[in-house]
């Protein structure tokens, strides 16, 4: 009776251990769809605006923003995310902290990213606003869940006269202008 049992438990155990074992001719089981979360952190460096007048990095202005942003990732090429960045202006005469909203869309091909964002800047005395961000990101994988990317923006913005710069008819004034954005997405 007590070897029976013992051909029985170790032939219970050896069932549940090849259940467990794939197959050689199985494919590998796919990676999970559906809905997941994700994120970056970084930093922001506008380069140049180009508006009634230039003003570029190191010339007219030093501006570094701290950014972040939650991914909500859709499947593996599509996301929506909701970014934000907080800007410190470095100048010689008293300047404001600003702060960017700027939810988006990405389209994530693998070796790059490329998506657009609709974005309105906060606080700093910043007139009314909206602005429209079209970026490419270029990811490189540090481990399986984090990678370090770098990104050029292009922000165009369309605000309300401000004081001393020229608006156009409908009292809006158009900008453009290049930023460089880099950091840790997980």
């Amino acid at each position: 009776m007590r070897t029976h049992a013992i051909f029985t438990a170790a032939a219970l155990v050896s069932s549940l251990a090849a259940a467990g074992v794939a197959r050689a001719d199985e494919p590998p089981l796919p990676p999970p769809s559906g809905l997941s979360l994700g994120g970056h952190v970084g930093l922001a460096i506008p380069i140049f605006t180009i508006a009634s007048s230039t003003t570029e990095i190191g010339n007219s202005f030093f501006s570094i923003g701290i950014s972040s942003g939650v991914t909500l990732k859709l499947d593996p090429h599509w996301a929506f995310d909701f970014e934000m960045v907080a800007y410190n202006e470095f100048k010689a005469t008293p300047s404001f902290t600003s702060f960017v909203v700027d939810p988006g869309v990405l389209y994530n091909f693998g070796s790059v990213v490329v998506g657009g964002r609709v974005a309105t800047k906060l606080g700093g005395g910043q007139t009314t606003n909206i602005g429209v961000v079209p970026l490419v990101v270029l990811p490189f994988k540090v481990s399986r869940q984090i990678s370090y990317f770098v990104e050029a923006d292009v922000p165009v913005w369309f605000s309300d006269k401000e004081t001393g710069i020229p608006a156009g008819p409908t009292g809006v004034q158009p900008s453009v202008g290049l930023q460089f954005q880099t950091g840790v997405g997980f």
